[in-house]
C-alpha cells in the first residue's frame, strides 16, 4: 500500500512547485511516530483529515456545504476512522455521508489514484464547546464528478446545515479555495479530457482480480494515458516499446513510471526469453499485444505456465490474422482490430499515411497530386489512403486479393487495374496489406523513380529476401533510401515501416476509443471464463463506450 511519505512524494513530482506550502506538513510526518499518530483527531500538534470537491458534470459547479462548528461553507470531508485505509477512503466515505450521492466517480490527477489532486494545510481555532484547542489540519483533496441533479442531494449530517453549488470562478476569489479552483479548471480544461475519459472506463471496468499485465505498445506521445489506466485496473509488469515506433523523449517519461523491457519481437518469439518475463511474478496475466508479437509462442507459454495466462488483447488487424492462424488457440484472445469503434482509427490513420508521405514527397521536390498513386490493399486503412487521394485531386490505382473489395473501389471511384500493371506503371504505391504485399520480383518490375510506402512494419509488409544482395542502397534523403541496380531503381521511404510514424502518427482522441475497448477486454478476461480462442466484445460494451467518449471528448 502507499504510504503517506510515498504520497507525498509523489505529488511533489506532479506539482514541484508546492515545497514551500507543503513543508508544515513534511515537518509533521519527520517527527510523527506513526500512523496512528497522524491519523489521530485527538493530536492536537496537527492530524491528517481528507475532503471531496464534488462537480456537477452538467453545470460544472461546485459543492460546498455549510458546517455548523465552523460556520464556513467547505467541501465534505472529514477525519479518519477505523475502516480508512488511505485518504481516499476518507473523502469518499465522508462525501456519500454528507451528501447522499452514491454516483461519485473519482477523477485521479496522478498515475497513482491514492495521490490527491490538492494537499492543504490550515489552522483550525479552538472548539471551548468540545473541549478542542486550537490544531492544524493537513487535508488531502479529491476531485469527484456527479452526473446527479443539484437537488439530488440529501444533507444527513448532524453537523451539516446546508448546501450550494457555486460556481468556479466565484470560489477563486476565496483564499482558501485559489490554488485548488486552478487544478479544477485544468482538470475541466480540454487538456485533460482524455485523463477524464479514461477514467470514466476505470470506474466502470475495474475488475475483482488485478491480473498482471504485460504491455505491447507505441512511443508515441498520446500513450501515457493509456498506460497509467491500465496500471490503475492491473499489476504492470513490463512495457515491451515497439523498436519501430519510439520518439525518445516518450520513452523516457515511461520510463520514470513504468519497467522498460528491451527485447525485439525476434526475441520474443523465443520461448525461453518469453518465460523469462513471467519468471518470478506470482498471480495471473493478461498480455496487450499489438501485431501479434506472442502469436507464434502464446500456446508454449500457456502450456509450460498452465493457469498463468488469462488471455491476450489484440489491437491490431495484422495481430488478429496472426492469433487467428495459429492452430488449437488454448488460450482466449479478444481482438479490437474489427470493433465499430476501430474503424475511426483506422480512418484517420490512412489520413495520417498520406500527410506523412506527401511530406517526404515534397522534401523530394515532388507533388503528389501530379503522381501516378497506387493502393495495395483496400482494407480499412487502404479505403481511407484511396479516400484522402481522392479529396486531393488523385484518382488512385487500387488492388485487392479479394474481388468484393476491387468492386468497393470501383464502386468509391477509383481505378482497379490488374496488379501487374500497379508495379510497373506507379510513381507512389502505397502498401496496405499487412501480409508481404512485395518481394523480389516485384522490386524488379517497380517504375524508376517509384516511391514505396507502408502502413505497418517492413517485415509484415515486405519480403526483403534477396534485395540487399541484388541492390544496393543510398540514403539520399532523411527517411528515405534510393535503391539501384542493373535493371532500375526506386525509393523506399523509413526503411519499409509506417510512414506515418515519422511525424509521430497523430490520431486525435479517436484512438483511445479502442484503448478502453482493450480495458473493457481486460475486464472480461479476468472475470468470465472464456473459451480458447477469439473472442470480440458486444455490441452494448462498444455502444457504452462511444457515449462515454462522447460525454467526456466532446461534450466538454
Amino acid at each position: 500500500m502507499t504510504t503517506i511519505q510515498d504520497i507525498i512524494t509523489y505529488y511533489l513530482q506532479e506539482f514541484p512547485g508546492e515545497v514551500q506550502r507543503l513543508r508544515q506538513l513534511q515537518d509533521f510526518l519527520d517527527k510523527a511516530s506513526g500512523d496512528a499518530e497522524l491519523r489521530s483527531p485527538e493530536n492536537f500538534v496537527g492530524h491528517l483529515t481528507a475532503s471531496a470537491f464534488i462537480v456537477n458534470r452538467q453545470t460544472q459547479k461546485v459543492l460546498r456545504i455549510y458546517h455548523k462548528s465552523l460556520r464556513m461553507r467547505l467541501q465534505p470531508g472529514g477525519h479518519f476512522e477505523n475502516e480508512d485505509d488511505t485518504p481516499l477512503d476518507v473523502a469518499l466515505r465522508e462525501a456519500q455521508e454528507e451528501t447522499s450521492l452514491t454516483d461519485l466517480a473519482y477523477f485521479p490527477y496522478h498515475y497513482n489514484p491514492e495521490v490527491p489532486i490538492d494537499i492543504d494545510s490550515h489552522f483550525i481555532p479552538a472548539n471551548r464547546q468540545k473541549r478542542k484547542p486550537a490544531h492544524y489540519h493537513h487535508d488531502f483533496r479529491y476531485l469527484f464528478f456527479t452526473e446527479h441533479k443539484e437537488e439530488d442531494v440529501q444533507i444527513q449530517d448532524s453537523e451539516v446545515l446546508a448546501f450550494q453549488w457555486d460556481d468556479i470562478r466565484e470560489l477563486r476569489r476565496l483564499n482558501t479555495f485559489d490554488v485548488i479552483t486552478t487544478k479544477i479548471e485544468c482538470a475541466l480544461s480540454t487538456e485533460l479530457r482524455q485523463r477524464r475519459f479514461y477514467n470514466d472506463i476505470q470506474n466502470s471496468v475495474r475488475p475483482n482480480e488485478r491480473a498482471k499485465a504485460i504491455v505491447v505498445s507505441h512511443m508515441l506521445p498520446d500513450v501515457f494515458e493509456h498506460l497509467s489506466a491500465i496500471q490503475n485496473v492491473a499489476d504492470v509488469v513490463a512495457i515491451i516499446p515497439k523498436p519501430k515506433s519510439i520518439v525518445a523523449d516518450v520513452l523516457e517519461k515511461v520510463r520514470t513510471k513504468f519497467h522498460i523491457l528491451n527485447i525485439t519481437r525476434e526475441q520474443v518469439h523465443n520461448i525461453e526469453t518469453v518465460l523469462s518475463v513471467f519468471d518470478g511474478s506470482d498471480g495471473r496475466f493478461v498480455i496487450f499485444d499489438i501485431g501479434g508479437w506472442f502469436a507464434p509462442v502464446v500456446n508454449q507459454v500457456a502450456e509450460r505456465l498452465p493457469g498463468k495466462i488469462l488471455g491476450v488483447i489484440e489491437d491490431t488487424e495484422n495481430g488478429h490474422q496472426k492469433y487467428e492462424a495459429v492452430d488449437h488457440l488454448n488460450v482466449p484472445v479478444i481482438s479490437v482490430a474489427r470493433s465499430p469503434l476501430k474503424e475511426n482509427e483506422d480512418f484517420l490513420v490512412g489520413q495520417s499515411v498520406l500527410f506523412s508521405a506527401d511530406s517526404v514527397i515534397r522534401d523530394c521536390g515532388r507533388l503528389i497530386q501530379y503522381l501516378n498513386c497506387s493502393v495495395l490493399g483496400y482494407g480499412k486503412i487502404g479505403r481511407s489512403i484511396a479516400h484522402h487521394l481522392l479529396l486531393r485531386g488523385v484518382k488512385p490505382s487500387v488492388f485487392d486479393t479479394e474481388p468484393i473489395r476491387r468492386i468497393a473501389a470501383y464502386n468509391h471511384l477509383c481505378n482497379i487495374p490488374p496488379r501487374e500493371a500497379i508495379i510497373r506503371s506507379s510513381d507512389v504505391i502505397f502498401c496496405a496489406t499487412g501480409s508481404q504485399s512485395i518481394n523480389i520480383q516485384d522490386f524488379r518490375c517497380l517504375k524508376n523513380g517509384c516511391y514505396i510506402f507502408s502502413v505497418t512494419s517492413s517485415d509484415d509488409e515486405f519480403d526483403f529476401s534477396y534485395l540487399e544482395g541484388e541492390y544496393q542502397r543510398e540514403q539520399v534523403a532523411i527517411y528515405v533510401d534510393r535503391y539501384f541496380s542493373f535493371s532500375n531503381h526506386f525509393y523506399l521511404v523509413n526503411s519499409g515501416n509506417a510512414v506515418n510514424f515519422i511525424h509521430k502518427a497523430v490520431l486525435g482522441d479517436f484512438i483511445h476509443l479502442v484503448r478502453a475497448e482493450m480495458l473493457v477486454a481486460y475486464k472480461a478476461l479476468t472475470e468470465q471464463q472464456l473459451t480458447p480462442g477469439m473472442h470480440i466484445l458486444e455490441k452494448g460494451q462498444q455502444q457504452t463506450l462511444a457515449s462515454s467518449w462522447l460525454s467526456a471528448i466532446c461534450d466538454s
